[in-house]
C-alpha cells in the first residue's frame, strides 16, 4: 500500500493514516473508516515524499513504529498493527532536520538506512532522418 505524503492535504493526513471513528469530525463517514496503517496490517506501507510530512504527524507515526499500536481519530480503543514502513523522499533531509522541518528520530535507529542515488541522466536521443518520399513524374 502506498501513500504519497505530498499529494494528501496536511489536515487530512492523520485521518488517512489512522482512520477515524463515527462522529470524529464534520463530514466524516457515519460508519467511520479504517486508515492506511490498519489496512496495511501484516504487510508493508510505502510513504512517498515523507519529507513533506508535518513534524506532529511524524511523531505520531514514530509512536506506531515503536509501540505497534495507535488510536483512530476520535477513538478510545487501541488498534494493534504489525507493519513494515518504507519511506522515500527527494528532499535534502539533513537540511530539513537542521531547519526543524523533519525529526531526526525518524532517521535514526537500527532499522533505518539511507540510500543515496545518482540523479537520473537525461535520455539519450538520436535523430533519424527518414528519406522524404519523392514524387514520380
Amino acid at each position: 500500500m502506498t501513500v504519497n505524503c505530498a499529494s494528501v492535504p496536511e489536515h487530512l493526513l492523520e485521518a488517512e493514516f489512522f482512520g477515524y471513528e463515527n462522529g470524529a469530525f464534520t463530514g466524516a463517514d457515519r460508519a467511520g473508516r479504517m486508515g492506511k496503517l490498519e489496512l496495511a496490517h501484516g504487510g508493508t506501507l510505502f510513504l512517498d515524499e515523507i519529507g513533506d510530512m508535518a513534524l506532529q504527524l511524524q511523531a505520531k507515526l514514530l509512536r506506531v513504529i515503536e509501540g505497534k499500536e495507535f488510536f483512530r481519530v476520535g477513538g478510545t480503543k487501541p488498534i494493534q498493527v504489525d507493519i513494515r514502513i518504507i519511506s522515500a523522499t527527494n528532499a535534502p533531509l539533513e537540511e530539513l532536520i537542521g531547519k526543524k522541518h523533519f525529526g531526526r528520530s525518524c532517521t535514526t535507529g537500527s532499522r533505518s538506512s539511507r540510500c543515496k542515488s545518482r540523479p537520473c541522466e537525461p535520455a539519450r536521443t538520436t535523430s533519424c532522418c527518414w528519406p522524404t518520399p519523392s514524387s514520380s513524374s
